[in-house]
């Protein structure tokens, strides 16, 4: 990884508040847009980041049961999780990884509690995590390789950030945006605004690769929009 450290912010104030927050790194930035296109279903290039391919996922038979009560949420068909791009000018794989975005999601975010708060990895959730490292590990080409990840996207990052570890080694840079409530294992760098709702203060147990971000408060349109969103980290 070439990309400098965060840096502190240097706001005048206590010394120790000042520990916990950070700013977002410049050059991290446009991977939070390359996961929009992920979330638009796009297949376009963006500037010298090359569209490839996707993966795209059967939708669960659990969702189409429960479907009616949830009105509004895409449902079936085919959900489109990850979007590759090919960094021209610096020769490197770019994966962009979604967050929620439908029923399934969901599903899965209930899930993954099971993993956090009991060690137990559901099967549905496992399978998901295995097709998202088989399709890095086909597609990485160039031997150096960039993962981004918002939200539930940046949470199963830290699941298969090991695995992927084990293939690139240092060529390997990884990006939470959004980190909901745990602390980012193996991720390089993991942005959340203070007041995002799925933000869980750590206090002096803050790992280094948390960036704590602030802006101002601003209740309008909601907080997930304000703070959670990936618009939010560009």
């Amino acid at each position: 990884m070439d990309d400098e450290a965060f840096k502190e912010d240097t706001k005048e104030g206590d010394d120790d508040d000042d520990e916990l927050y950070g700013e977002i790194v410049e050059s991290d930035k446009v991977f939070a847009r390359l996961i929009d296109k992920t979330y638009e279903g796009s297949r376009e290039n963006f500037g010298n980041y090359k569209y490839v391919n996707s993966l795209k996922l059967k939708g669960s038979i659990m969702s189409g049961l429960i479907s009616p009560f949830f009105g509004g949420l895409s449902v079936g068909g085919e959900n489109h999780y990850i979007n590759h791009y090919y960094d021209e000018i610096n020769n490197r794989d770019v994966f962009a990884i979604r967050g929620t975005q439908g029923l399934d999601d969901l599903i899965n975010d209930g899930a993954t509690l099971f993993r956090e708060k009991l060690g137990y990895t559901p099967e549905s959730v496992q399978g998901k995590l295995d097709k998202f490292t088989d399709f890095i590990l086909r597609n990485s080409k160039s031997g150096n390789v960039v993962v981004a990840g918002h939200s539930l996207g940046s949470l199963d990052l830290k699941y298969i950030q090991p695995q992927l570890k084990s293939a690139f080694g240092d060529n390997l840079t990884t990006l939470g945006f959004a980190f909901p409530v745990w602390k980012p294992d193996g991720i390089d760098r993991a942005y959340v605004y203070e007041n995002d709702p799925l933000y869980s203060p750590l206090g002096r147990a803050k790992p280094p690769n948390l960036i704590v971000l602030q802006k101002p408060f601003d209740r309008s349109g909601g907080l997930f929009k304000n703070y959670h969103s990936t618009k939010n980290f560009y």
